[in-house]
């Protein structure tokens, strides 16, 4: 009767030693709210300022709609659920969302960087480049739904490993590598070379020979001779 009575006592007074204590909770409650409501509630302004007036229609705006939409979004799905799982250490909402969870803010955040990077080389061809031919409304969108092709194919693989753990107290959430305990090397690597070094160095360099020609006091673009064409043009037609 001994080994059932104290077998009964360990079980009546367990209590999950991941959860938080309330006052960092509490805390934890005030700094999610705060992000999730300057998230989500920023972003939509943006959304809505660019959607709602056709003059913000531009192509350098579609860039940050969709910027917007996918940080927007990332914050709305994931903020939350993040919270309660810190606060509980306890998965509670099943497998199928342990994957999307575990999958859409990693392609949010690819979409968000690769939106970047367009912007930077459409600021560069609009300054360095002024009278060459810009995308057009409808290569804009192609390009969008590029940026989220190759943003789901890189974090997919988060997706498809994701599993759900049931241990005898809690249930965890995590992305199982088919080697257990060993990341897939060629994966991150991958994922380092095309979502970080390869924007980090278009962008690097846009955003340098654009602060360069600025810096210079030069018009961008004036060494080009079918600018100087133009510009006799108009000024015979003005004259």
């Amino acid at each position: 009767m001994v080994p059932s009575q104290n077998a009964s006592n360990v079980t009546g007074n367990w209590t999950n030693q991941f959860a938080q204590p309330p006052w960092r909770v509490a805390l934890w409650s005030v700094a999610y709210s705060s992000i999730l409501a300057v998230a989500v509630f920023g972003n939509l302004v943006v959304m809505w300022i660019i959607v709602a007036h056709r003059r913000m229609r531009t192509v350098t705006n579609y860039f940050l709609l969709n910027l917007a939409f996918s940080d927007a979004s990332m914050a709305a799905f994931n903020t939350l659920i993040n919270f309660i799982y810190a606060a509980h250490g306890d998965w509670y909402f099943g497998e199928a969302y342990c994957k999307f969870h575990n999958f859409f803010p990693v392609t949010s955040v690819f979409a968000s960087i690769y939106s970047m990077t367009a912007i930077a080389v459409d600021r560069y061809m609009a300054i360095i480049h002024p009278l060459k031919p810009h995308l057009s409304a409808t290569a804009t969108k192609v390009v969008i739904v590029c940026i989220w092709v190759l943003a789901v194919v890189l974090a997919f693989p988060l997706c498809f490993f994701s599993t759900v753990r049931k241990l005898p107290r809690r249930t965890l959430c995590y992305v199982a590598w088919p080697q257990p305990g060993d990341d897939p090397f060629m994966y991150h690597i991958i994922v380092m070379l095309l979502v970080y070094m390869l924007p980090l160095v278009v962008m690097g360099i846009t955003y340098t020979i654009i602060g360069v020609t600025l810096w210079g006091g030069a018009i961008p673009g004036d060494s080009s001779d079918n600018y100087h064409g133009q510009l006799r043009a108009k000024r015979k037609v003005g004259g």
